[in-house]
């Protein structure tokens, strides 16, 4: 009987939504696609990818996978899209869950297993009741090719997306860094 009730109450939600011009945002398994609408929201978005990292074997655990050797510590951030207030707040907490599990994090991608992260904003519909949802990446990159991707979908308000994008982008950087460019070379000027 409960079941029956929810489902009305679910029905009678979803056509309030599109009478009003507004529509719900579904999952890829038919349930209410997550949302953010707070800092926690963010927070939960860097739990889910730091924790299929772990399960997946691409950072150490206590609870090893077989076959898969983890990407090593240190681990450097990198931020594709400078000025993304959603990318650096995800990188602090992807920082915290990584110090949280003891593993290190370096400020530079030298010899540092470097996470790209990296966001789209897509826009359904006109401009009145449209619906906005964000899709942000985390990469991990070996020469010129990914090994690791991992996304999220999250839906937004319009309102909100200048906190995601940001004001220009940058490339993935490969791990291990910069240490593919070579040493560090003293330069002597000719007289």
């Amino acid at each position: 009987m409960s079941t029956r009730y929810a489902r009305l109450a679910l029905a009678a939600l979803v056509l309030a939504a599109l009478a009003g011009g507004v529509r719900p945002a579904m999952a890829a398994d038919g349930g209410l696609q997550r949302s953010a609408d707070a800092v926690k929201d963010w927070d939960n978005a860097a739990v889910r990818f730091v924790n299929s990292m772990q399960l997946k074997g691409f950072i150490p655990s206590a609870k090893p996978v077989p076959g898969r050797i983890p990407f090593p510590p240190p681990y450097y951030i990198n931020v594709m899209s400078a000025g993304s207030t959603f990318l650096e707040e995800l990188k602090q907490s992807i920082e915290w869950q990584l110090l949280d599990r003891d593993l290190t994090i370096s400020r530079t991608p030298v010899g540092a297993t470097v996470i790209n992260l990296d966001i789209d904003v897509v826009k359904w519909g006109g401009d009145v009741g449209a619906a906005t949802e964000l899709v942000w990446r985390g990469t991990i990159l070996v020469g010129g090719r990914v090994v690791v991707k991992s996304s999220d979908v999250l839906a937004i308000s319009r309102s909100d997306v200048p906190l995601y994008m940001g004001v220009s982008s940058i490339p993935a950087m490969a791990t291990p860094g910069t240490p593919m460019l070579g040493p560090a070379v003293t330069l002597r000027y000719a007289r």
